[in-house]
């Protein structure tokens, strides 16, 4: 766990933080409004966030509850 989401991204992703420009790695789509994650690292925890993602797009709301659920624990818990 690490005091922000650039710093618990870059552990688990091994990317840089965002440049004073903002944010590089995480857009969100125009259309759809999704938002996409950093391109390195294709672990566990992505494969929920694109879990929850699809859910979402869905209005599967009770799947998309259980993927952040997933991924909260992932990301509070990167070594289990």
């Amino acid at each position: 766990m690490e005091p922000t989401l650039d710093e618990a991204l870059n552990t688990l992703f091994g990317t840089q933080p965002a440049t004073a420009q903002g944010p590089k790695a995480v857009t969100t789509g125009a259309a759809t409004g999704a938002i996409t994650p950093p391109q390195s690292g294709s672990g566990p925890a992505r494969a929920q966030f694109e879990d929850a993602q699809k859910a979402m797009q869905q209005g599967d709301w009770d799947k998309f509850r259980k993927a952040m659920e997933a991924l909260k624990h992932l990301l509070a818990n990167p070594s289990t």
